[in-house]
């Protein structure tokens, strides 16, 4: 049944790579703060960070 554990497996890459890709592109755009990123409050800065913290769990759980 090796035929069957190597589709599981490519599965399992497919779902890496698209998280990967899905991280890759959310660091490209918020990795470097423009003057208009700086000015925002601490305050909602750290409710970004929150909210995509909790977006990665569910899209984390939803993979497995």
């Amino acid at each position: 049944d090796s035929e069957g554990s190597e589709v599981d497996d490519f599965t399992e890459l497919k779902k890496i790579t698209a998280l990967l890709a899905k991280a890759f592109n959310r660091r490209k755009f918020y990795s470097k703060p423009t003057n208009n990123n700086l000015r925002t409050s601490s305050s909602s800065q750290s409710a970004n960070k929150k909210q995509e913290f909790y977006s990665n769990i569910y899209y984390w759980n939803y993979l497995n």
